[in-house]
């Protein structure tokens, strides 16, 4: 039977040296541990949670590294990422506004393209889900394609709080392997678009109050893209949540069951 593996990643405060500032966030640890719940109760073994001092480069990028190893065709990986966002100048000319988007790990970033590297590395047909909850989150994992599901759904504003944050150090750069294949089939869940900053909130986030709400503990029968759909209705204008694709080998990847284990493989 295929199996799910998840990584949570929260960091509620950033190691100063490579930011200009701590960044204190109220929010991303409590996302962080939802989201392994969410996946226990979807049916994911053993979900790893990584908070603010344990969310280093090192730590992420190996356990990306095992569960490469680890997944085959037809199991799944779910992994959510709620902290800072960044962007930097982009130095390989990929990207159209000349800006790589990051996440803003404890001890420095996380570039849109070391991502890409990684989603290169997983063999065919495994279900890749990311949660991306940051400022700056449309394309933060670097993938996109032109059949792309999103939404721009406008909503009402509530009281959250913006996350920014602004990155000194701008040498952890990694090669866009333009030739490559990407084998796994990708689903994308973000925040915001690239130019918006996402809502920190006192508990949750917003994003992850209103993923978890529309979710209810399992309960929610439909597909990403209508997952999607209802956090974007409530989000609002200045906060537009957006769910994209990419696969090369199953075209209904956006009507998978939402966060459904072994629900996903639909020819």
């Amino acid at each position: 039977m295929p199996k799910g593996l998840s990584l949570h990643i929260g960091i509620n405060e950033l190691k100063k040296g490579p930011y200009r500032s701590e960044g204190y966030l109220r929010a991303p640890e409590n996302d962080a541990r939802a989201m392994a719940g969410m996946a226990v109760m979807e049916g994911y073994q053993c979900p790893i949670i990584l908070l603010t001092e344990q969310a280093t480069r090192q730590n992420i990028l190996s356990h990306l590294d095992k569960c490469i190893q680890t997944l085959q065709a037809g199991d799944s990986f779910l992994l959510s990422f709620s902290g800072h966002g960044g962007q930097i100048e982009d130095t390989n000319g990929d990207e159209v506004d000349s800006k790589d988007e990051t996440w803003c790990l404890y001890d420095g970033p996380l570039i849109d393209d070391e991502l890409l590297d990684k989603w290169y590395a997983f063999k065919d047909d495994v279900q890749i889900i990311v949660v991306s909850n940051s400022c700056h989150s449309r394309t933060a994992i670097r993938v996109w394609n032109d059949n792309t599901t999103f939404y721009n759904t406008r909503g009402e504003t509530t009281d959250y709080y913006d996350r920014e944050i602004i990155i000194n150090d701008q040498t952890v750069l990694s090669k866009h392997l333009t030739d490559a294949k990407i084998k796994a089939n990708i689903i994308h869940l973000s925040a915001c678009d690239d130019k918006q900053q996402a809502r920190d909130g006192d508990y949750y986030s917003r994003y992850t109050d209103l993923l978890l709400k529309h979710w209810n503990y399992g309960r929610f029968e439909g597909s990403y893209a209508e997952l999607t759909q209802k956090i974007a209705q409530e989000s609002g204008y200045l906060q537009e949540a957006d769910f994209r694709t990419y696969s090369q080998m199953n075209k209904n990847v956006q009507n998978y069951p939402a966060f459904k284990l072994n629900k996903n493989i639909n020819p």
